[in-house]
């Protein structure tokens, strides 16, 4: 049935198409600036990303629940503070008690049942589209967030985002409401980390991850 529906031969898998991600240089501070399409529009965006590591599948599953801990902890503890500050004042402002409690609430959270056979297939798809196939990765999330310890935390700020760390990868994106200053802003961020003036020059000069898909 399907070689009379689909007599020709199926495209070489070297020329299928490929999900890549950009592997940002160690210790960088790429910039991507520009001004809105509307004229109309007068406000601003700027939005910041760190890149951390590749999810490789099953080893990186403690990283990944540290990663989501410390997001947690971040959403709801507005004295900690990124950027700059150093490590101590981000540790000293959450106590253990708050720790704990921050790190329960996490596992209850992934323990919970799926709102929706919907979001229960999506979770199940982003599982074969990673090559993970870890099907119970909520349960094995929830496992590993026993032993997840406030100083593993720490460190992991420590080494993916403060400014000064080999590992820190950071990329800002602007965009420029309609009344802006253009020109003065360009040469503000020009002083913040390197600007990615060409797109297509950018993505042809860097490497890559490998694809998982």
């Amino acid at each position: 049935m399907f070689i009379d529906a689909f007599s020709v031969e199926p495209v070489p898998a070297e020329l299928r198409h490929k999900d890549c991600v950009i592997c940002l240089p160690s210790n960088s501070c790429m910039i991507r600036s520009s001004l809105v399409k509307n004229a109309q529009e007068v406000n601003s965006v700027a939005e910041l990303y760190f890149q951390v590591e590749q999810d490789v599948g099953i080893e990186s599953t403690r990283l990944e629940v540290i990663i989501n801990l410390f997001s947690k902890i971040i959403e709801n503890h507005s004295s900690i503070s990124l950027g700059n500050a150093p490590c101590k004042e981000t540790s000293e402002s959450l106590d253990d008690k708050s720790f704990e409690s921050y790190r329960s609430g996490l596992k209850a959270e992934k323990l919970e049942k799926a709102p929706s056979l919907l979001y229960e297939t999506a979770n199940y798809w982003d599982e074969i589209v990673n090559k993970r196939y870890l099907f119970d990765v909520w349960k094995l999330e929830a496992e590993e967030l026993k032993s997840i310890k406030k100083s593993e935390v720490i460190d992991w700020y420590n080494k993916y985002l403060r400014l000064e760390s080999s590992k820190c990868r950071r990329l800002s994106v602007h965009v420029w409401g309609s009344k802006t200053n253009y020109k003065e802003e360009a040469v503000l961020l020009s002083k913040l980390g390197e600007v990615i003036q060409d797109v297509a020059l950018f993505k042809s000069t860097s490497n890559f991850y490998l694809s998982l898909c």
